[in-house]
């Protein structure tokens, strides 16, 4: 650290009465402008304090701060009411489609049975193929009835070509 930088860092001590200047620190203080000017700002500052908090209207200053407080509590109030009204209409829609999800099963296969979802990859199962396939559905994941599946690359070209078509419907 430089003579003036530890001058510069020792000045609020000295200003406020921690500290004093030795005898070299006094002889920079007069040789360096930069210093004495620094110094000076420093022993300047608690007087340009002093006329500021002088002119200051307290009171006036203390109910604005108040009234700041205030707006910002009001603001949390709104801002929290509309999280809760969020969150409730999000209950109330998760309830509707509970319940709309909850209807009997018999309606649910008789408006199931009037759909038809085309899959062109069971078209040409067999009713013991299509068992097996609906067996391996309950299993989890992995762990089918026997049956193997081909990756790609244990597929020909034209299967490639029924599997592109397949997927682009």
């Amino acid at each position: 650290m430089t003579r003036c930088e530890d001058l510069t860092d020792r000045m609020p001590a000295v200003a406020h009465g921690l500290a004093t200047w030795a005898a070299p620190d006094l002889a920079h203080l007069a040789a360096c402008p930069v210093c004495a000017a620094a110094w000076r700002v420093v022993q300047a500052a608690p007087r340009i304090g002093d006329r500021v908090a002088a002119g200051l209207d307290t009171t006036r200053l203390a109910d604005r701060v108040r009234s700041g407080l205030r707006a910002q509590r009001r603001a949390a109030r709104w801002k929290r009411a509309g999280w809760l009204a969020g969150l409730a209409a999000a209950a109330g829609v998760a309830l509707l489609l509970w319940q709309g999800g909850a209807t009997r099963s018999s309606e649910r296969a008789r408006l199931a049975s009037g759909y038809v979802l085309p899959l062109a990859e069971l078209d040409g199962l067999g009713a013991v193929e299509l068992e097996d396939v609906l067996e391996s559905l309950d299993l989890p994941f992995g762990q089918g009835s026997g049956i193997e599946v081909p990756g790609l690359s244990d597929l020909d070209g034209a299967q490639l070509e029924r599997l592109l078509h397949s997927l682009e419907g």
